[in-house]
């Protein structure tokens, strides 16, 4: 540890290797037996370990590595010394890479890539041992602990790598996992701060591959506007196989037909010269195309494409990603989309064509909540009047806006059934007064509106 860290051990050194995980830092409370706590990457971090360290001992914690120790440290647990915290995860990140034998794939995206990742580890769990990234964790950090702490012994292990700031990150993460499937899903305006253009994101997207395995191959959304650019980037980055997916009449794993009904969704999916039919408890054309980008990877990594296609049907998304399900509601329900996780231009349009289709098919009252759209940059004025335009377009009789972002929308939708609030708190009381049995509720925005205690909300309501 003290090679691979170029640290050293003070204040003991532990017997053998007696932690069990490596964590970042946490209060004690929240750490367990046998945790290797982390101290802080940067000097204003709020937290700092060094100032529980016998605390972390009587917790049982194995040990602690810091950057920054003072003079007479007494610590009562090994501390392990190093010039920079980040250097040191990347550092035992890129050696615990070295002991995975399984085939490692890497998902990025604007969007669909959490979606695409849980899905593929899921059809991969069916048939082989699997370890996926938990959550939405992909900064490059993220990444490093997940390495560190994989468990070896895997067939498969699915990574979600996102975009830092800037354009950091997505290379770094690359050189890191040497995946042998890169997936790069749809590429919009989304975490735009810091991005001139979609194509700068575009090319940062790409990064994912620049580390590929020489045999490894990629498999990019044929749909994009911008997969010109992408085969380029590729080639550029020496990557030799390319698979595309999408509703595109070239791309290799093809969608050719969707349906939705009140269960979710069904589609054929053609890879190749065969048809599999597949069903998704999902509501969407754009679930259809992340089940087809999922049996990609599954195809190019060599699974049983039969029993993939079929275990589709087993999927579950977590909470807050476009669910349909009805709650009760002054003696009758409403029916609710809720899809309150988070938002960016296309994942708004993609649900609002699943939701507009499901509205028609009903002939409900809807109502629209609509959360800003956040981390835009000089994209957020226009995102939000061109989702303005959008909207008005649909059979909505009545929208609340939320969130500073949204105010520009409320100027263009119809004023009589628009409302704008600031703040999620000042919208509850007269959206709850508004609604009525037979509602259909869309719920939508990036998850810092904690659209999520809408939804809390309205589950307590009968």
């Amino acid at each position: 540890m003290a090679e691979i860290t170029e640290g050293k051990w003070i204040s003991g050194i532990p017997d053998g290797m007696p932690w069990t995980r490596i964590v970042k830092c946490h209060p004690p409370e929240q750490c367990g037996s046998a945790d290797f706590v982390i101290g802080p990457t940067s000097a204003d971090a709020p937290y700092n370990p060094i100032d529980y360290l016998s605390r972390y001992a009587s917790a049982g914690c194995a040990a602690v590595m810091l950057d920054r120790v003072p003079a007479g440290l007494t610590a009562g647990l090994p501390v392990l010394q190093v010039p920079r915290i980040r250097r040191a995860l990347f550092r035992l990140a890129r050696r615990a890479r070295k002991d995975i034998e399984g085939r490692i794939v890497a998902v990025t995206g604007s969007s669909g890539k959490t979606t695409t990742k849980d899905m593929l580890a899921f059809l991969l769990s069916r048939q082989g041992t699997t370890i996926a990234s938990p959550g939405t964790g992909n900064s490059l950090m993220a990444i490093c602990y997940q390495l560190i702490n994989a468990p070896l012994g895997g067939n498969h292990y699915v990574f979600e790598s996102g975009l830092g700031q800037g354009g950091s990150g997505i290379a770094d993460q690359s050189s890191l996992l040497r995946p042998h499937v890169a997936i790069v899903t749809a590429v919009h305006p989304a975490h735009a701060a810091g991005y001139e253009s979609v194509e700068d994101i575009v090319r940062s997207k790409m990064d994912i591959c620049r580390h590929l395995q020489p045999e490894g191959q990629l498999l990019i959304d044929r749909d994009s506007e911008h997969y010109a650019l992408m085969l380029s980037l590729a080639d550029h980055n020496g990557v030799k196989q390319v698979r595309t997916f999408g509703f595109h009449p070239e791309a290799d794993i093809r969608v050719a037909h969707v349906a939705m009904d009140e269960g979710g969704t069904s589609a054929q999916i053609m890879l190749g010269d065969t048809t599999r039919s597949v069903r998704l408890r999902m509501h969407g054309e754009h679930w259809a195309k992340i089940g087809a980008a999922a049996l990609g990877a599954s195809l190019i990594l060599g699974l049983d494409i039969d029993r993939a296609a079929n275990d589709l049907a087993d999927f579950q998304m977590p909470s807050g990603r476009g669910q349909v399900y009805p709650l009760p509601f002054n003696n009758g329900e409403l029916l609710i989309f809720d899809s309150h996780y988070n938002a960016n231009p296309g994942s708004m349009a993609a649900d609002l064509d699943a939701f507009a289709v499901m509205a028609a098919q009903r002939g409900q009252r809807c109502i629209g909540v609509i959360g800003a759209m956040r981390e835009l940059g000089d994209l957020t004025e226009s995102a939000h009047r061109e989702l303005a335009s959008r909207l008005a377009g649909l059979s909505f009789s009545h929208i609340f806006l939320i969130g500073e972002e949204t105010r520009v929308m409320s100027h263009i939708l119809p004023s009589p059934g628009t409302q704008f609030f600031e703040k999620l708190d000042a919208a509850l009381p007269v959206l709850t007064s508004h609604l009525k049995a037979g509602d259909f509720v869309f719920i939508k925005g990036s998850h810092s509106n904690r659209l999520d205690l809408l939804v809390k909300h309205l589950r307590s309501l009968r």
